[in-house]
């Protein structure tokens, strides 16, 4: 089923404004993908109803009863997973990304109509270069794929290979697969390794043999046979983005500031073009195994009447924009910001002056000094050595920062920012906490950034001026380290630079404090605040937020439908019953359950989308007790309440149970209040009821 008959698209002159099927993109202000249009009847429909339709459409009651219990246990966990991923936030439909890919599947299965009908393609919201297929016959394409690849036709052709897993039940073959080898596994003496590689050599059959049909069923289309080639070209790289820019000296230049060249690498690896490499441990065989394999297919195609671009070209242009945009939102929010950083750099070429992007840039660089400031920053940045091509460079001049480089020229970059986005507010918000990191975690105080000079000073020696090459990198290096002092020099002079850091010396003073506690004394403290917490709760004074669908699994030991069907039941009643134990506790509840939605309400599903990607950012930050990038996030949002609740809950025979409760206040842009509980014994569901009543009155009070 197409997701929406898009017959007009208007790429507008404008160099930042993109308008398809009357959704107009502003990437002078980009806020992310937004879906339009109904809601399918994928995200409307609880799993337990598909779980049944499953049954019915292949009916079980004519199997052999093994043949069916396996049957049902496969849609069971299949619609539970495809459930917990529809309702994670990162699809959009009706978007003009989907729209795009809507009509590229359109061609690929234009004379398999009844086909075409069971597939659903989506946006995924991902920087990751992939796409998926599951057993129900959705596909996602991640947002980073259309910004790699390189010509309308090799979408076509991934779209192609992900319908051939789907068509071959590739799935449900490996479902099948894991459950004999873990039925057999303890009796058989296989171990770990063995059973390792029995999967991943499946795997690798699933995909040459998903490769085998989709270019049977690509060729069928009008699209060009080299694009096969080209598109395993464009997945073999795709660790590498789509950039090829050298870094140079306008890498982070702003005014007056150039990073010292002593802090760059002398030269980069190339980007490695072995494509028969090593892939016993991988899911996936080799590029060259791949091509090797489709060449005898794809060598007998002729390519009369083929084309690259079957929409116009500049389209796919529009498209991959947008889509190099949207993956730039994604790198920054779920901390890639090495990657992100190259990216901006990148398409400031394309794209100079763009309000989106400049303050992505700070956005990124206020995460990486925020990871920096407490001693985190290998969480969010992978080794320089480990990274190819002339992004390697990034990496290398991040590494090569100290925590007072780092937070100094972030904090010059937010400044020239604010002067030209006077109307940002959170410019401000990164401004205020640069000044406390300096302060608190690099023991700068206002008076170290007294120079003499408007600008340091060049490096006036040379090689033979040291015993040896080494002793003279060593001397630049100690020359140009100190080069953060002459950044904000016009802020020391004005005295702003003193004021703005005075406003954080308590802070500083309460971490002095902490650093000098013993263990016992932090025991204390935190034996304290659990006793105030149980006693007079969170503080908090929740009366209105919102409820987010609950993830709730109950996985019961045995096959039996009935009881499959009981834990479906359990968690149903769970659901329906929190509204009524949040207004018990006080609040008034504002849900926004996917299943509940109608069609039309298309609004309410952005913001929940919107909602869930930003938790999985905030949790990221709570957890190594970090500020998030996103500090106010109540404007970009429009929330109908401040607080957001979020539940999870998982129930499951001879594992851990685990139980989450978590509060976000969209105005601190953070986690306010959050418990997690991972048990290790059987949790029942009347417990999961009382642990969230318990944390429902904590948080009223």
């Amino acid at each position: 089923m197409n997701l929406l008959d898009s017959k007009v698209i208007l790429v507008l002159c404008a160099a930042f404004t993109i308008t398809v099927s009357g959704q107009t993109v502003d990437l002078e202000n980009f806020k992310g993908l937004q879906s339009s249009g109904q809601l399918p009847d994928d995200f409307l429909r609880s799993w337990g109803d598909k779980y049944q339709e499953s049954l019915k459409v292949r009916d079980v009651s004519n199997m052999k009863r093994r043949e069916a219990n396996e049957l049902e246990e496969f849609w069971q966990q299949q619609h539970r997973q495809i459930d917990m991923m529809l309702q994670s936030g990162q699809f959009a439909f009706g978007d003009p990304l989907s729209q795009y890919l809507n009509k590229i599947a359109d061609e690929v299965l234009k004379d398999d109509p009844e086909l075409r009908k069971k597939i659903r393609v989506y946006t995924f919201k991902s920087p990751s270069v992939n796409a998926f297929a599951v057993a129900d016959g959705i596909i996602g394409v991640h947002v980073g794929l259309i910004a790699h690849v390189r010509s309308e036709a090799e979408l076509a052709y991934v779209i192609a290979h992900e319908i051939s897993h789907y068509t071959e039940q590739h799935m449900y073959d490996r479902f099948k697969q894991k459950k004999e080898l873990n039925d057999g596994w303890s009796g058989s003496g296989m171990n770990a390794i063995k059973r390792f590689d029995e999967l991943t050599a499946r795997s690798k059959e699933h995909e040459l043999e998903a490769d085998k049909n989709g270019v049977v069923l690509y060729l069928k289309s009008q699209y060009h046979p080299a694009a096969i080639d080209t598109a395993l070209t464009t997945l073999h790289e795709s660790y590498i983005t789509y950039g090829r820019k050298e870094v140079g000296p306008d890498f982070l230049a702003a005014g007056d500031f150039v990073i010292p060249e002593v802090f760059y690498r002398s030269e980069v690896d190339a980007v490695s073009k072995e494509e028969d490499y090593f892939d016993q441990t991988h899911n996936h065989p080799n590029v060259a195994t791949r091509r090797e394999a489709l060449k005898p297919t794809v060598g007998a195609a002729s390519a009369e009447g083929k084309k690259f671009f079957i929409q116009p070209e500049a389209e796919f242009e529009a498209m991959q924009k947008l889509a190099r945009f949207e993956a730039v939102r994604e790198k920054v929010l779920y901390g890639h910001y090495g990657d992100a950083l190259y990216d901006i750099y990148v398409l400031e070429d394309k794209y100079p002056n763009n309000r989106f992007l400049e303050i992505s840039k700070v956005r990124t660089l206020f995460g990486l000094a925020s990871f920096k400031a407490v001693d985190k920053i290998s969480d969010v940045t992978a080794s320089g050595y480990h990274v190819e091509g002339p992004m390697q460079q990034v990496f290398h001049i991040i590494k090569q920062f100290n925590n007072q480089q780092l937070v100094s020229t972030a904090l010059y970059h937010a400044l020239t920012a604010k002067a030209k986005y006077p109307d940002a507010k959170i410019l401000d918000e990164y401004i205020t906490y640069l000044n406390r990191y300096m302060l608190a975690y690099c023991d700068l105080e206002a008076k170290d950034f007294k120079v003499d000079a408007p600008k340091i000073a060049a490096f006036d020696k040379t090689v033979e001026d040291f015993p040896s090459e080494r002793h003279y990198l060593r001397a630049k290096q100690m020359h140009y380290r100190d080069f953060y002092r002459y950044l904000l020099n016009e802020q020391y002079q004005s005295g702003w630079l003193a004021e703005k850091m005075e406003e954080h010396r308590q802070f500083k003073d309460s971490l002095d404090v902490e650093d000098y506690l013993t263990a016992e004394q932090r025991e204390e403290r935190y034996e304290a605040k659990q006793e105030r917490l149980e006693e007079h709760g969170a503080d908090l004074n929740i009366r209105k937020m919102i409820v987010l669908d609950p993830t709730i699994m109950v996985i019961n030991a045995s096959d039996d439908t009935d009881e499959q069907l009981e834990a479906l039941e359990q968690e149903e009643n769970y659901k329906a019953m929190l509204p009524q134990w949040v207004k018990a506790a006080g609040i008034e509840p504002e849900l926004l359950y996917v299943e509940n939605m109608k069609a039309t309400d298309i609004n309410d599903y952005n913001v929940f989308s919107g909602l869930e990607e930003w938790i999985k950012e905030a949790r990221m930050y709570r957890s190594r007790e970090i500020i998030p990038i996103d500090l106010d996030i109540s404007e970009k949002i429009h929330a109908p309440a401040r607080y957001v609740c979020r539940i999870m809950g998982y129930i499951a025979f001879g594992k851990q149970d685990y139980y989450y409760f978590g509060i976000y206040d969209l105005e601190k842009g953070e986690v306010v209040y959050e418990r997690s509980e991972n048990v290790g014994r059987k949790l029942s569901m009347r417990d999961l009821e009382k642990e969230t009543q318990i944390d429902l009155e904590r948080v009223f009070n």
